[in-house]
């Protein structure tokens, strides 16, 4: 009979012991941190990848793979600059501002995601004359990583 005991004793306490929890992964604290070299692809239009880095945010992928980031550049008298707006996990705004000639430019992209759609919506703004682009793309395979070194 003791023998009884101490073995459902021991069942006991081993069923009360603690369970051994994996650390869970803090929630991201930005749209570049979540989405982090995750490819999004449109056939139409084209494949790009974020990336957690402001000087480098945002890839186009293809044969020849270029990036944008934070920062002004000018050339042949035409200026430009990226500035990052907004960059919560629900929501990534970016303005491109500049002047080709006497022409001044403001393109300004917010993305989201929902499920595995990225929505991008494009409102540019060109000597005074808006106009809005929506387009969508599909998440992809792989990771910027993978297309672009």
């Amino acid at each position: 009979m003791k023998k009884v005991q101490l073995l459902l004793l021991g069942l006991l306490i081993f069923a009360c012991s603690k369970a051994e929890t994996t650390p869970e992964e803090p929630e991201p604290t930005s749209f570049l941190e979540k989405y982090d070299r995750t490819v999004w692809n449109n056939p139409e239009i084209a494949t790009i990848g974020f990336v957690d880095d402001v000087t480098q945010f945002l890839w186009t992928i293809g044969t020849d793979c270029s990036a944008i980031g934070e920062g002004s550049s000018t050339e042949d008298g035409n200026t430009a600059s990226i500035r990052i707006n907004t960059n919560t996990p629900e929501e990534f705004i970016y303005t491109l501002a500049g002047n080709i000639g006497e022409s001044d430019f403001v393109i300004v992209r917010t993305y989201t995601v929902t499920n595995n759609t990225l929505t991008e919506e494009i409102t540019i703004t060109f000597n005074g004359d808006q106009e809005t682009i929506n387009n969508s793309y599909n998440k992809f395979s792989g990771q910027v990583a993978d297309y672009c070194s």
